[in-house]
């Protein structure tokens, strides 16, 4: 049975810089009235120690460890990601390793003055996201923020799913130390599968 159905999710979040470290810090709404799990948010997925996104502080094999032993390991720099938003070089690999709600697993690569191009999350299931397409308009940095910025994410697998999911992100208000993200998830609902939850 094929069917053919949309879902819209919308959130606002705020990054904040404290010490220069960047943090995931206000999430009101987020995730409400969706369908999937909060794994579709990638810039809370980055953030499962204790919010901490990344530290501009940490070299290629530091680990920082935190909530009974969830670890952020800044795992490698300089590499390629190959998206279908181009050819990103130069990028920074960060890997969560624990158990932050479920979430045990979530390795994601930043390019300089770009952002997020890839992410890899294990809720579960895994998810694959890779960047689709992107403006930036301004900032600098792993994560530029500046007002326009915008990045749209499609995934490239999905364990057992059968939907098509976009995510977009638009900077929509910035200062020197933070910034708010609007978020959407788009969602089609290929096919039915009853041997699943959301199946049923």
């Amino acid at each position: 049975l094929n069917l053919e159905q949309t879902w819209w999710n919308q959130s606002v979040t705020e990054e904040l810089t404290i010490d220069g470290k960047l943090y995931f810090w206000t999430q009101p709404g987020y995730s409400r009235g969706g369908l999937h799990f909060s794994n579709d948010g990638l810039f809370y997925n980055a953030s499962r120690l204790g919010n901490l996104i990344y530290d501009p502080d940490m070299k290629v094999g530091d680990v920082t460890t935190a909530n009974g032993g969830n670890k952020l390991t800044y795992r490698e720099t300089g590499i390629t990601i190959d998206t279908p938003a181009g050819v990103f070089e130069d990028c920074s690999v960060f890997v969560f390793e624990g158990n932050s709600h479920g979430l045990t697993y979530c390795e994601t690569a930043f390019c300089p003055n770009v952002g997020i191009v890839y992410q890899k999350v294990i809720w579960g299931n895994t998810k694959i996201w890779k960047l689709e397409s992107y403006t930036v308009q301004g900032g600098t940095g792993l994560l530029p923020f500046a007002v326009g910025n915008k990045w749209c994410y499609t995934t490239d697998s999905q364990e057992g799913m059968l939907y098509e999911i976009e995510n977009f992100f638009e900077i929509t208000a910035a200062t020197e130390d933070s910034a708010t993200v609007k978020a959407n998830c788009f969602c089609h609902l290929k096919a039915y599968d009853e041997s699943s939850w959301h199946g049923q």
